[in-house]
């Protein structure tokens, strides 16, 4: 289940996450693009925040009813806000973990940068597999391990804490989906470099939009002593557009086989 710090920090994020999300929207528009052309009767959204992608998903598939899933009802509540819901929407709260549907009851899932967060992606993966229908899409895009590497390593220079989330690589997320029985329609990792001011700017981004929180670690206040340590460690990289950020983007979309073919 997904670590209730992990949750706290979303809700308090649900204001401001539109405006800081931008690699995460940017890639949610690239899985957009990936999807084949089909004509689900009903698709389910996991993670889906405040809802920002609502709008090219419905142009997508507009027949389709959505289900929009997040475990934050902050977020959903400002989805409900910006105007982002109707008939053809559904909000629930829940876990990416348990689901609340019956098996074998959507045709599309989509997932933008949420799965990461899950404590298993197996059993998140397996999860999103049970509520397909055969023949149905699934669509993930999340980062992978080896993302945010200069503030791991900077952080290294610091102190021996862990101030960046630990997470899996694509083999790991491929060999999920095979294990939950689905084919491998696409399987990609792209590398993305942003670039920020300085180091308070990327703790800015990564606070606004929930990404802030490590799994499993207490929280707590860094001394200034080692903030100064890892922002000094930061600054070595820096580049004539800024400091880089690097993420690691991986991009799968998968389906469930038809009945004919089980």
């Amino acid at each position: 289940m997904l670590d209730a710090s992990v949750q706290r920090a979303f809700s308090l994020a649900a204001h401001s996450y539109d405006a800081a999300a931008g690699i995460q929207q940017a890639s949610a528009r690239a899985l957009l693009a990936m999807l084949p052309e089909t004509a689900p009767r009903r698709a389910l959204d996991i993670g889906c925040g405040t809802l920002p992608l609502i709008r090219p998903l419905r142009a997508a598939f507009d027949t389709c009813h959505w289900l929009a899933l997040d475990v934050s009802t902050a977020m959903l509540a400002e989805a409900r806000d910006r105007g982002r819901c109707d008939e053809q929407v559904s909000l629930v709260c829940a876990d990416a973990e348990a689901l609340p549907l019956a098996s074998a009851s959507v045709d599309l899932v989509y997932s933008s940068f949420a799965l990461q967060w899950a404590a298993s992606p197996e059993r998140a993966v397996a999860e999103a597999a049970r509520v397909m229908t055969p023949g149905a899409t699934l669509a993930l895009c999340l980062p992978l391990a080896g993302s945010l590497a200069e503030l791991r390593d900077s952080w290294a220079q610091a102190d021996a804490g862990e101030h960046v989330n630990a997470l899996a690589p694509l083999t790991r997320w491929q060999q999920a989906l095979a294990s939950a029985g689905l084919g491998m329609d696409v399987s990609q990792q792209v590398q993305v470099v942003e670039y920020y001011d300085d180091v308070r700017a990327v703790a800015t981004m990564l606070r606004t939009t929930g990404a802030h929180v490590v799994r499993g670690r207490a929280g707590g206040l860094v001394s200034p002593r080692r903030f100064a340590r890892m922002q000094a460690a930061y600054e070595r990289r820096r580049q004539t557009r800024g400091l880089p950020l690097t993420w690691q983007v991986g991009y799968l979309v998968a389906h469930k086989p038809a009945a004919d073919s089980l």
